[in-house]
């Protein structure tokens, strides 16, 4: 079976990966949704990842959860019947 991209979600979890997130980002693009967590970086990666890549959908978080927390929050948001986790 073939997976297309519109059937796929890339979910990822950044805190303070400004300098890396969207470059890690943009070759996924094409997926049907993408959806970050931001675990309250304090250096900008939230703005910067809508600013670069206004379809993502930003989850901000208020505190670090960790990762696998910022996992779990970023689960609620998925709708493709596959996912794919990258960390930045």
């Amino acid at each position: 079976m073939t997976t297309c991209m519109n059937e796929i979600t890339i979910l990822s979890v950044c805190y303070n990966s400004k300098s890396v997130i969207t470059s890690c980002l943009a070759p996924l693009m094409g997926a049907k949704q993408v959806i970050v967590v931001d675990n309250a970086s304090q250096d900008g990666s939230a703005d910067a990842i809508k600013k670069a890549l206004p379809n993502v959908t930003v989850i901000r978080n208020n505190v670090n959860k960790g990762y696998g927390g910022g996992i779990n929050t970023g689960l609620s948001e998925v709708k493709t019947p596959y996912l794919l986790i990258v960390n930045p």
